[in-house]
């Protein structure tokens, strides 16, 4: 089992990319009994983890990686080890070909039913043999969907219902996706699949500046989640430092 750095209610167990694959890429060929969920972790995360809900859905994960240029600094500083930030874009590609190369299935859930279909379309493009299928977000109830799934057997799901809520319903699923191999959350990313939204522009990655553009086109969506999730993440990290401190004193 890969080690836990945890501070607060927040865990990480996978510090890059090529850790994050090596470990989709052996769950896809394992044999475990339950689905293997991955959630990914950043400044955001620390504001719903206040919530109970989203703290149990968030501890039932087996797997978290961190998506925050801004988080990686502060856990590669306490932890002394490399931890580097892990966009959907960054391994995306690399997952799509390797299931294409191994006859993975994947489904694609999350979206609208056109943005969700236009990113199968985009796929393709790209690989051509991929098996691939998709379903749309906007459900009321997982009863269709779930049978879905369970008809179409993927391998992979790559889940993207936006933050919380994504996680939230892998973690009540989950025992009804015994049959899938991995469920990785994505978040928006099937809307840039699909071309509804545009990455940020690339000096704005260059200067891990990624979090400012899209607080800059979605102000009201994520001005809450930034602030407060900055807020919590401060004092976690003080709470971290000074625990670590105590314990340095009781053992001189």
């Amino acid at each position: 089992m890969k080690n836990k750095y945890t501070i607060g209610p927040c865990f990480v167990n996978l510090k890059n990319k090529q850790e994050l694959l090596d470990q989709l890429f052996h769950n896809l060929f394992s044999q475990y009994k339950e689905t293997q969920i991955y959630f990914y972790a950043n400044v955001g995360s620390f504001y719903y983890l206040k919530a109970k809900t989203f703290q149990r859905a968030f501890s039932q994960a087996d797997f978290s990686y961190l998506n925050s240029d801004f988080l990686s600094y502060f856990y590669n500083m306490i932890f002394r080890s490399k931890f580097q930030k892990s966009n959907a874009e960054d391994f995306i590609d690399d997952l799509c070909l390797f299931c294409q190369n191994t006859r993975k299935k994947i489904m694609l859930l999350g979206s609208t039913e056109k943005t969700n279909s236009r990113a199968i379309v985009n796929l393709h493009k790209k690989y051509p043999h991929l098996r691939l299928r998709g379903y749309h977000g906007y459900f009321h109830a997982s009863d269709i969907l779930i049978q879905t799934i369970q008809s179409y057997k993927p391998d992979l799901i790559l889940v993207g219902l936006g933050y919380g809520r994504q996680e939230q319903w892998l973690s009540d699923n989950k025992k009804s996706l015994n049959q899938v191999k991995a469920c990785i959350t994505i978040g928006n990313y099937i809307e840039i699949i699909g071309g509804q939204i545009k990455l940020p522009p690339y000096y704005f990655k260059l200067t891990h500046l990624e979090w400012l553009y899209r607080l800059i086109k979605e102000p009201c969506r994520l001005w809450k989640r930034y602030l407060f999730g900055l807020f919590y993440f401060s004092k976690e990290i003080i709470g971290f430092i000074f625990k670590k401190k105590d314990k340095k004193h009781k053992v001189t």
